[in-house]
């Protein structure tokens, strides 16, 4: 489980990082871009999934959220070494109440859920600095509702040098190319995905890490386990401080 966080903790930082440096690059993708991300404003409710896919670990954390009622469902799936554990850790918000259910080991602390309001995003703020992204990407492209965009390889390599993370430890010892796709839908994004392609033990290996969202202010219920409220209380502080 380290190593995915490591993983996805990358990917994070390899995609922010994209940001000061022509290319092939079509600003109607870039302005589509933008507008997907401004859709995240108007948030109240989805399903959703973020995963990793690679040749040595899967992973897969799924559930539902609702922001009227301040509530989210959490499910973790593992696959490593061809043995896969469903749900090996499951994490509800509900009443201000966070229930962990972590191989059958069942507790709930005390969460202030009272800062959750939406996403908690405000549609002014997400607008993107389209020359500055420009001059980092070899391409941009739009087609059919999906944007294809790929990072410069002296940008991929800069941006690399300046982020902390241990490459070896995920088996890798050169990242040679990132790619980032997002599949557009009408309410909000149905998927974006990003893949890194590189080097380790003498050969190509790739990764990726991805984000899905389905139902997007349709979810009006969440299902959670009958037996929540027999959830014994734990015996720490509240997780949220």
């Amino acid at each position: 489980m380290k190593k995915v966080w490591k993983w996805l903790a990358c990917a994070a930082l390899l995609f922010v990082s994209v940001g000061c440096s022509s290319s092939s690059v079509d600003d109607a993708a870039l302005d589509r871009l933008e507008a997907e991300l401004k859709k995240f404003s108007e948030v109240e409710s989805m399903d959703y999934t973020i995963g990793v896919d690679s040749t040595d670990v899967k992973a897969e954390v799924y559930g539902s959220f609702i922001a009227k009622t301040k509530e989210i469902s959490m499910a973790v799936d593992m696959e490593a070494q061809g043995q896969k554990v469903e749900k090996f850790m499951e994490i509800y918000f509900k009443d201000n109440f966070m229930y962990m259910n972590m191989f059958g080991v069942q507790q709930k602390q005390q969460a202030d859920m009272s800062s959750l309001d939406g996403l908690g995003l405000d549609s002014d703020t997400m607008q993107i600095d389209k020359e500055s992204l420009k001059s980092n990407l070899k391409t941009a492209t739009l087609k059919d509702d999906t944007i294809h965009m790929e990072i410069k390889d002296d940008v991929l390599k800069e941006s690399l040098k300046n982020q902390s993370t241990d490459l070896s430890t995920l088996g890798i010892d050169e990242i040679t190319d990132a790619a980032i796709d997002m599949e557009c839908g009408d309410s909000l994004m149905e998927s974006l995905s990003m893949t890194f392609t590189g080097t380790g033990d003498g050969e190509t290996k790739t990764f990726s890490v991805y984000v899905k969202f389905a139902n997007v202010n349709q979810v009006k219920k969440i299902e959670y386990p009958k037996d929540l409220a027999e959830w014994p209380l734990a015996n720490s502080t509240d997780l949220t401080k």
